[in-house]
This record gives structure tokens, C-alpha cells and sequence, in this order.
């Protein structure tokens, strides 16, 4: 099969390219563009170079319009597989200062990553060891005192554990749904 060859903003073909990459809307990916490109763009122009990259990503076949579930009104912008075979033209080029900002933004999220697994982790073992105080206390009635104090402990250490999972969640996938025990 030949390959395309299609030319690209190169932000947007960064957006679009991010392993972490989830169907997203054309105002979230417009707001990640403006983030990685330190040109002063006004939202209403950045907006309209988004869309018409969008749209014609849309017509040849690359990405995929579908309706969001949570914003009747909304549609997200999903990669086909004919993307991942194409090869694109990046314009235009990065400059350094856009390479520098990309490169700490991506570095950002990769630490956020990191962080959301272990906390996923530390979440999953504070819910199992508060579930497990439970099942202690209905063994060993007599030790409720301590182990009401252990349980609350572990619930209380599970709660924070999950505001910050969405919290960091959030921040990474803004206009998705947050659920912390997808696995």
C-alpha cells in the first residue's frame, strides 16, 4: 500500500501524534496547541488553524468524526487507522523556543504519568487494607477499638489518594471522564 503524504501543522501533528492521544474536541486540541506553540495566537485565529487542520484530517480519511456523550452539541476527533500509515509534512518548522516548550510540557506529563500509577497503586492497597480491617473486625469483635481506628485511617488515607488521582487526571485528560479504577 502507498503511503499519503499530507502536510501538517507540526504542533497538531504532535497533538495528534502523543502516545496518551484520546478522541478529544476541537477546543481542547486548540487549547494543547496553544500550549505547545509559544506564539501569541488569538484564541478565535488558533481556533479556525485547528479547525481547518481538522477538518481536513476528516476528509481524507485520517480522523474520524463522533458525537461526545457528555455535550450533546460537542464532537470529538478520533485517529483511523489509514493515520498511523500515513506520512505527513510538518509546517511549519519548530522553532527552538516551540521545541523547548514542547519538550517541558511533554516532560510535565510524563511525570504526571508516572505519579498517577503509583498513586493508582497506593489507592488500590489503601482500599484493600481498609476492606481487610473489616473483615478482621467481623473475626475479632473484641479488637473493634483498634481496629475502627486502623479502618478509618485507611479510608481516610483511600479518599485523599483519590482526589488526587482525579485531580492529576484532569489535568491530563480535560473533557474525558475521570475513572480512577479503569484499569
Amino acid at each position: 500500500m502507498v503511503k499519503k503524504l499530507v502536510q501538517i501543522n507540526s504542533c497538531l501533528h504532535i497533538i495528534l501524534n502523543d502516545e496518551d492521544y484520546v478522541p478529544s474536541t476541537a477546543p481542547h486540541i486548540r487549547d494543547r496547541y496553544n500550549q505547545l506553540s509559544n506564539k501569541e495566537v488569538a484564541s478565535k485565529e488558533a481556533y479556525k488553524l485547528v479547525y481547518r487542520q481538522l477538518s481536513k484530517l476528516c476528509r481524507l480519511g485520517l480522523l474520524k468524526k463522533e458525537k461526545c456523550s457528555t455535550i450533546s452539541s460537542s464532537i470529538k476527533y478520533r485517529k483511523t487507522t489509514l493515520f498511523d500509515i500515513t506520512e505527513f509534512r510538518l509546517k511549519p518548522k519548530m522553532d527552538k523556543a516551540e521545541k523547548t516548550s514542547f519538550n517541558q510540557v511533554s516532560d510535565a506529563l510524563s511525570l504526571l504519568r508516572k505519579e498517577i500509577r503509583q498513586s493508582e497503586d497506593d489507592f488500590h492497597a489503601s482500599v484493600a487494607e481498609s476492606e481487610e480491617y473489616k473483615r478482621l473486625y467481623s473475626l475479632l469483635p473484641s479488637m473493634e477499638g483498634q481496629l475502627e481506628t486502623q479502618y478509618l485511617n485507611a479510608r481516610e488515607r483511600s479518599n485523599k489518594l483519590f482526589g488526587k488521582l482525579t485531580a492529576m487526571k484532569n489535568v491530563i485528560y480535560p473533557c474525558q471522564e475521570v475513572s480512577v479504577l479503569r484499569g
